[in-house]
């Protein structure tokens, strides 16, 4: 059994890796012909607001999703600075590939993005089970708006933790001195 500390911080650390991840990965799939291309964020000073809507598992404490809301909102005073660079890295499918690459066995389920229109699922497989992670909403130059959720499924195909997030972001300006700056990940957002 997982100690309640050693619970929460990992429960953290798969929140904020989730919600970077997300803001990399909410802008869709580049190769689809038939749907316009999809909006990546303008670079500049974001805000961004992020709620856990549901946080249930195995080790997860009872007030896991009340505590991480009232971190989540200290850090929504923060701006963050999106460089160029990483804007140019905000491809979902661009992200699930590196997982792929990284020894991850992740596929999608479904990709529609056309403009600021978002709808995704991939699922990824490991040797601890599997786990998909599905989103939906808006993900534009300057406004984003996305509900996503990540099932963890033991190799039985039970259910092994769920996390339901809403994130919303707005841009207001440019990059200033007391933004926090997001490095351009080299590693998956994710792993089983």
């Amino acid at each position: 059994m997982i100690s309640k500390d050693r619970g929460m911080a990992m429960t953290r650390g798969m929140v904020l890796a989730f919600a970077v991840g997300l803001v990399l990965a909410a802008c869709g799939d580049k190769g689809a012909a038939e749907q316009a291309p999809p909006e990546k964020p303008q670079p500049g000073s974001w805000t961004q607001k992020i709620e856990v809507l549901e946080l249930s598992g195995e080790g997860a404490p009872a007030n896991a999703r009340e505590e991480l809301n009232a971190m989540f909102a200290e850090l929504g005073n923060a701006t963050l600075c999106i460089t160029p660079e990483l804007a140019d890295r905000m491809d979902i499918a661009k992200r699930v590939a590196d997982l792929a690459s990284q020894g991850g066995d992740c596929r999608f389920g479904r990709r529609i993005s056309s403009g600021k229109n978002v709808d995704f699922s991939a699922t990824c497989e490991g040797p601890g089970g599997s786990m998909t992670i599905a989103g939906k909403g808006i993900s534009g130059t300057t406004a984003q708006d996305v509900t996503a959720t990540i099932t963890g499924l033991k190799p039985d195909g039970s259910v092994k933790g769920k996390m339901v997030w809403h994130v919303t972001g707005e841009r207001k300006g440019e990059c200033g001195p007391d933004d926090i700056v997001i490095p351009v990940p080299e590693a998956p957002v994710a792993k089983i």
